[in-house]
């Protein structure tokens, strides 16, 4: 996060960002293989994310299916890490 916005609440830029971040490094070890927990936790994941910001469970699908795209991952890295799409939303 950028050193301005450290220590502030989340907000929906900052969720989705996690969220896809979080959903690549679930499918990287195999997860998203197994339907039912895939579901489960998209599910679970779209529920807790709202503890941080109510406008970001609508958001959890396009999260999850986000790091099925490789071009998203390798945009993302080229970016400097960073998902310029997105940073800005809900601010």
């Amino acid at each position: 996060r950028d050193p301005r916005v450290r220590g502030q609440h989340f907000k929906l830029d900052d969720c989705i960002i996690w969220m896809r971040i979080h959903f690549w490094a679930m499918r990287e070890v195999g997860l998203s293989q197994y339907p039912a927990f895939w579901t489960y936790y998209k599910d679970f994941i779209g529920h807790f994310i709202a503890v941080y910001e109510r406008q970001a469970p609508p958001h959890t699908e396009a999260a999850a299916e986000w790091s099925a795209d490789s071009s998203n991952i390798e945009n993302y890295i080229q970016d400097g890490y960073k998902m310029k799409g997105v940073i800005g939303m809900g601010r």
